[in-house]
């Protein structure tokens, strides 16, 4: 299945969306990750469950949306109960599903150093 969070991220007046973003990191995710910012997807790093949302975020409320994509694992566990099938499924075990976390946002500021 998918799973669907959905939160609003609101930002100061100040927000500078041109000098400013922010890393997203979902912590522990198990599964294939989505991740959009006010509608615009964004590049995510399945392996370690990372985001640069970029310069997407705005003054005011920012909609972010994470899906995550499940096996079927655990409903197949489920739906095989009383089958042969079942047996090597739950030697498997249930699997975790899900963001587990923990999740954070890391807001950055970009900057030209010149060097003499």
């Amino acid at each position: 299945g998918i799973g669907t969070y959905t939160t609003t991220i609101n930002l100061p007046a100040t927000w500078d969306a041109a000098r400013n973003g922010a890393t997203l990191d979902l912590g522990q995710v198990v599964d294939t990750i989505v991740v959009a910012v006010n509608g615009t997807e964004v590049p995510v790093n399945q392996i370690v469950a990372t985001a640069d949302l970029g310069h997407l975020l705005r003054p005011g409320a920012n909609t972010l949306e994470v899906k995550v994509g499940t096996t079927l694992n655990n409903q197949l566990i489920e739906a095989t109960v009383g089958f042969p099938i079942n047996a090597s499924l739950a030697a498997r075990g249930v699997q975790e599903y899900g963001i587990a976390g923990p999740v954070s946002l890391r807001p950055y500021t970009e900057a030209t150093v010149t060097w003499k």
